[in-house]
């Protein structure tokens, strides 16, 4: 099972990893019950140059059967499955895109990935 949890303030001396599991463990979670965690967001806090922190967005695997506490911070994670994109038109439309730069050529690609012969 999944779950997201946001807005952990770290401070910039401390060892990240032992850090983030010691707060989870405030939360709630028993840190033996985390099987991975996955950082999902970084981002340094440098509004007093005295005392800098990281917050962190992570998401956590924890083990089957582990209860989850009701923290504002803490949310399931929903499964990322996509889905199969289908052109709503014919394959054989042909579309046509005019100029190669950056964003021609990536209308391309998404094109092409959905099943069109796009001319450039």
């Amino acid at each position: 099972m999944k779950i997201n949890v946001n807005n952990l303030i770290v401070p910039l001396k401390a060892n990240q990893n032992k850090y983030l599991l010691g707060l989870l463990e405030k939360m709630g979670i028993d840190k033996n019950s985390v099987e991975r965690i996955d950082y999902m967001k970084r981002s340094i806090d440098s509004r007093k140059k005295s005392d800098i922190k990281l917050v962190y967005n992570i998401q956590a695997t924890l083990k089957e059967g582990t209860k989850i506490p009701d923290s504002p911070g803490i949310n399931l994670s929903k499964d990322d499955k996509k889905t199969e994109r289908k052109p709503v038109h014919q394959k054989n439309s042909r579309i046509g895109i005019i100029g190669t730069g950056p964003a021609g050529l990536f209308a391309a690609y998404r094109l092409a990935q959905l099943g069109y012969s796009p001319i450039i």
